[in-house]
């Protein structure tokens, strides 16, 4: 159990969303379900088990949560049928086993939208709740037009942010340099993963002087956090207090290349791009957001996963 946060892009975001539900926690009649046969893969799965304790009928019954489908009638989606059927031939035989899926699912339930939206002045979004419900906003928005959103503040915070990190990083370290853990890590792994091997390679990484210098850093004006605007704390709570391997090695990066390697998703904390019913794999998100129109919808859906 567990969440995501999700930037969808474009209308109908719940509509777009529905794609991506699993098949038992959506609505029995969703367009997004289909109907698929899966009578070989079913055979497949019993005949590589033990055949002794069910009859190849009782064994589907039983492993898809389907039943028999009187011939001639028409399933009923939301009762008997509503995860699939299984049809029989003249002998009694099963001719075809259908289970409703949809095969892109990978979240339970639609929580409701995140304020992270931040607005320009005069500007309006909406809120969604975990009932559906819609609710203006302003200031802060789970929802809104590209228009309404002050994006360049938000960029401004992650640009800065980043620099700053950067900055203070090489200070630190001097000249000094280091080897990346994956470096590290390449003289220690074996074929089979050991938890000491890896231990042993996290403490000769974090040991090295130059990584040392940047752990020991403390965080630009720390007394001031508190004052920090929530997505301004939240990117550099990013930046400084995870120093995990990953974040520390990607200093080695030209300090223009690091800082662009940095994007809303970092500001926000979505881990899935959904545009027009689609999931964006690694996009180029600078290039993805200058390419949107104004008066594309832009919007930050939590969901129980």
């Amino acid at each position: 159990m567990g969440h995501e946060t999700i930037l969808v892009i474009d209308d109908n975001f719940l509509e777009q969303l529905g794609k991506f539900q699993r098949t038992e926690y959506a609505d029995p009649l969703s367009k997004h379900i289909l109907s698929v046969e899966i009578l070989d893969k079913a055979k497949a799965y019993y005949e590589k088990g033990s055949k002794t304790e069910d009859s190849f009928l009782s064994w589907v019954k039983r492993m898809y949560a389907v039943d028999i489908l009187v011939d001639g009638s028409e399933p009923d989606l939301t009762g008997a049928q509503k995860n699939g059927w299984i049809v029989l031939d003249a002998n009694g035989e099963i001719s075809s086993v259908i289970e409703r899926m949809i095969p892109e699912g990978f979240f339970d339930w639609f929580e409701g939208t995140l304020s992270y939206w931040k607005l320009k002045p005069d500007a309006e979004g909406i809120n969604v709740n975990f009932a559906e419900e819609f609710s203006v906003a302003t200031e802060y928005a789970g929802s809104a037009k590209k228009s309404a959103i002050d994006l360049a503040s938000m960029w401004e915070i992650i640009e800065r942010c980043a620099a700053e990190r950067w900055d203070h990083a090489m200070a630190a370290c001097g000249s000094q340099t280091w080897e990346a853990f994956d470096v590290v890590w390449d003289k220690y792994k074996s074929e089979k993963y050991s938890h000491e091997l890896q231990r042993l390679a996290r403490t000769e990484w974090a040991e090295q002087p130059a990584v040392k210098a940047i752990l020991a850093m403390p965080e630009p004006d720390e007394s001031l956090w508190k004052e920090l605007s929530q997505q301004e704390f939240n990117m550099r709570n990013h930046l400084w207090q995870r120093p995990v391997n990953y974040g520390i090695d990607k200093l080695h990066l030209p300090r223009n290349t690091y800082i662009n390697s940095y994007s809303l998703r970092s500001l926000l904390s979505y881990s899935i791009i959904i545009k027009d019913g689609i999931l964006l794999i690694e996009p180029d998100e600078r290039a993805l957001f200058d390419s949107l129109a104004d008066d594309t919808l832009l919007t930050i859906a939590y969901v129980h996963s």
